[in-house]
């Protein structure tokens, strides 16, 4: 059984009122700009993490990159309805969203809510801080946000979050001007989730914590192999670091011998960090955005084949958005099993997400034979 059947999202950002239902183990998100697609990745994301409130801040960083708090506090503020505001101003402005999902994963119903805040802080004079001299503090007005989250479980599985009961609530304080990490929830528990963004492959180290995560995890050579579809050569993966210099990765190379992973370009990067996260997820989510992004159209269906057959060697469900035709048209190819792909568009009318399911029996049609553009 996968983790989820279905999927909806009752508030999230811009999206009102969707269901994705019949889900498949792959699952393509498509449509016009601005329709929703990534931010149902966003809200699924949440939806596994419901009771940490890093996953809520990580999700406003993939869009805005940066750790000031007042950034952080907008950011997060637009991932909670801002219609009911218009021609309003209520204070302190209170939202909320919502999200559920049926399936094997245990949680029902996630429901977060925001709220601005304000509060008077004492700041001592900075330049007295260090001195024998009398300091003196003046109360200074802060503004921040409350971030409550709720989660709904399965009767049956309520030692999920440590609980004799099915409805647990976690609640946080972020102050504008603070300093420090943002407030975590670290004995929480979550479904298994990643999220792969366009640019994962291009963060700093995180092609070495790939392949360590794949040696921990024992599938280093079934990712070695997916490379293969880039390049037959590669013998080995290696992490290894110069006299007075950084910790890289090498690729061991039949013709090239040991070379730097950067010189062979970002498919082969964004390859291995998907063959390696996947092996994180083993029983629960991958969700990646624009998944044809970096990789060449000439190796989409091998890579697509390889992805689909690890989803269903690690009991992964993959969730993924898509702007390009030649992806869509791999996954037709490249899946075997029809149940397993299903595509949904995304589609925007009067202000309101709509969602038209196709599967992989109509795919093939509207595709291979009839040669249609379905993606808006």
């Amino acid at each position: 059984m996968l983790p989820l059947d279905s999927f909806s999202v009752q508030q999230f950002r811009g999206v009102r009122n969707i269901e994705l239902n019949q889900l498949g183990r792959i699952n393509i998100l498509v449509g016009r700009n601005n329709c929703g697609k990534s931010s149902v990745l966003e809200a699924l994301a949440t939806y596994a993490r419901p009771l940490r409130p890093s996953e809520w801040f990580d999700v406003v960083r993939r869009r805005e990159i940066s750790n000031s708090r007042s950034v952080l506090i907008e950011g997060l503020s637009w991932l909670f309805p801002h219609d009911e505001l218009i021609g309003t101003n209520p204070i302190p402005s209170v939202r909320e969203t919502r999200v559920s999902g049926q399936g094997s994963c245990p949680i029902r119903e996630v429901v977060a809510r925001f709220t601005e805040i304000e509060g008077l802080f004492e700041d001592v004079e900075p330049d007295k801080l260090n001195t024998d001299e009398e300091a003196f503090t003046t109360s200074v007005l802060r503004k921040g946000a409350r971030l409550e989250l709720r989660a709904k479980v399965e009767d049956g599985q309520r030692s999920l979050f440590g609980t004799t009961i099915n409805d647990y609530h976690f609640s946080t304080d972020i102050w504008e001007t603070g300093r420090g990490p943002v407030p975590q929830n670290a004995s929480s528990s979550s479904i298994k989730m990643e999220t792969i963004t366009p640019f994962s492959h291009r963060i700093r180290n995180a092609d070495i914590e790939a392949i360590s995560e794949s040696v921990f995890s024992d599938v280093k050579q079934a990712v070695i192999d997916l490379l293969h579809y880039f390049d037959p050569d590669i013998v080995d993966l290696e992490i290894l670091k110069k006299q007075r210099g950084e910790a890289i990765v090498y690729v061991d190379h039949r013709r090239l011998g040991l070379t730097p992973l950067s010189t062979f370009g970002d498919g082969m990067r964004r390859a291995l960090i998907m063959g390696a996260t996947l092996a994180t997820v083993s029983g629960g989510i991958l969700l990646v955005d624009e998944i044809e992004s970096a990789i060449h159209v000439e190796a989409l269906k091998s890579t697509f084949m390889w992805l689909h057959n690890a989803c269903r060697d690690m009991n992964v469900q993959l969730f993924t958005t898509t702007h390009s035709l030649e992806a869509i048209d791999a996954l037709i190819a490249s899946v075997q099993a029809p149940d397993d792909l299903v595509m949904y568009r995304l589609e925007r009318n009067n202000g309101e997400a709509q969602v038209k399911r196709f599967s992989h029996e109509t795919l093939s049609v509207v595709r291979e034979e009839l040669g249609l553009e379905i993606r808006s």
